[in-house]
């Protein structure tokens, strides 16, 4: 907030600082591993936030949930921070437990996410349709890599967005 030409409640927020994609159908994001873990977090689908609904976090660890005492859809999701290649900066893609798993399972062999090659695509023509993720060695110089960030502070301003 500019003090000199505002005054009282600052303006909200335009956005979140990082960019959060969550694939479409037949859409396809490639970039570097920069998180050295992926956060995970229990979600809520509540139909009646927004406009045309919205997830918002599972409060279950902390006493008393909204969200499970209006007994609403559950589940949960997974989020990383890669540099796009694309958008040639860093983003957090949102993972489904599917596409987590098949991330764990090429880990076995490898001592850190970090510095990976990612990649994931959903085929078909429906937003549906199976989240597929992998990961590939990489063989670059990253010293270019940002510090990974928590999504934290993206996901809280997105889940409280026009509410």
């Amino acid at each position: 907030m500019d003090e000199r030409f505002t005054a009282g409640k600052p303006p909200p927020a335009i956005g979140p600082a990082q960019k959060l994609v969550q694939l479409s159908a037949g859409e396809e994001i490639h970039g570097f591993v920069i998180s050295e873990t992926i956060w995970g977090v229990g979600t809520h689908w509540r139909r009646s936030a927004g406009r045309n609904g919205r997830s918002e976090r599972c409060l279950e660890d902390e006493g008393f949930c909204q969200g499970c005492e209006d007994e609403l859809p559950s589940r949960w999701k997974g989020y990383i921070e890669i540099w796009c290649r694309e958008r040639s900066r860093p983003v957090f893609v949102e993972l489904t437990l599917g596409a987590y798993h098949a991330l764990m399972n090429a880990l076995r062999t490898r001592q850190k996410l970090r510095g990976l090659l990612f990649h994931a695509k959903r085929k078909g023509k429906k937003a549906t349709t199976a989240l597929i993720a992998w990961l590939e060695e990489c063989y670059h110089d990253l010293s270019f890599l940002p510090t990974p960030t928590d999504p934290e502070e993206t996901l809280e301003l997105l889940w409280n967005w026009d509410r």
